[in-house]
C-alpha cells in the first residue's frame, strides 16, 4: 500500500505516460566495456528531457564533481561534448543537474540513486516547464557503483538504452 497522495501522483503520471505513448522503463545496457563485461541494469527515464532511439549509443564519463550542482562542477564542455554523464543523487534537484549537463554539452544524464531503487524523476509540476532536452535516466545505486568502477579503470564504457 502507498499513501493516497502518492497514489494520485502515480495515476497522473501514468495518464501522462499513456498520452505520450512512451515507455519510461527499460534496460540500461553497458556494452563494449572490458571492465564490467556485458551487463544490464534497470533504469527509469525522467519525465523531463529528451527521448532516445533504441539504436543510440553514448560514451559514459563521470561528472567532475559527483553532484553536478553547477555548470562548472560538471566538467569542461570539451570533455562532456556528446557524452552520457554519471552523476550522484543529492545536494540539488534532478532538473538542475540535467540543466547544468545540458549547458556543458552533454547529451545524457545517468543519475545513480542512493539505494537499490529507481523512480521517475521530475514528476512535480515545477519541472515540466523547464527546457531540458537531454535524455535523463535514474539507475539503482549498485549499477552506479559498477559503472563508476568501470569509468575509473579508464574503460570508457559505451552504453545503450533498451525499452
Amino acid at each position: 500500500m502507498i499513501p493516497m497522495d502518492d497514489g494520485h501522483r502515480l495515476i497522473e503520471a501514468l495518464k501522462l505516460t499513456s498520452l505520450r505513448n512512451k515507455d519510461l522503463r527499460g534496460r540500461f545496457v553497458p556494452i563494449k566495456s572490458l571492465g564490467i563485461g556485458v551487463q544490464s541494469f534497470d533504469y527509469v527515464q525522467a519525465e523531463f528531457g529528451g527521448w532516445f532511439e533504441n539504436e543510440d549509443e553514448w560514451h559514459l564519463v563521470k561528472a567532475q564533481d559527483d553532484y553536478c550542482c553547477s555548470v562548472e562542477s560538471c566538467g569542461t564542455k570539451d570533455h562532456l561534448q556528446g557524452m552520457a554523464v554519471l552523476v550522484a543523487r543529492g545536494k540539488c534537484d534532478f532538473a538542475t543537474k540535467a540543466e547544468n549537463l545540458m549547458e556543458s554539452n552533454a547529451t545524457m544524464m545517468v543519475l545513480a540513486n542512493t539505494n537499490d531503487t529507481a523512480f521517475r524523476m521530475g514528476a512535480e509540476p515545477e519541472y515540466r516547464e523547464r527546457k531540458i532536452n537531454i535524455v535523463a535516466i535514474m539507475i539503482p545505486d549498485e549499477a552506479g557503483k559498477k559503472l563508476e568502477s568501470a569509468i575509473l579503470k579508464k574503460n570508457a564504457p559505451i552504453i545503450s538504452l533498451q525499452r
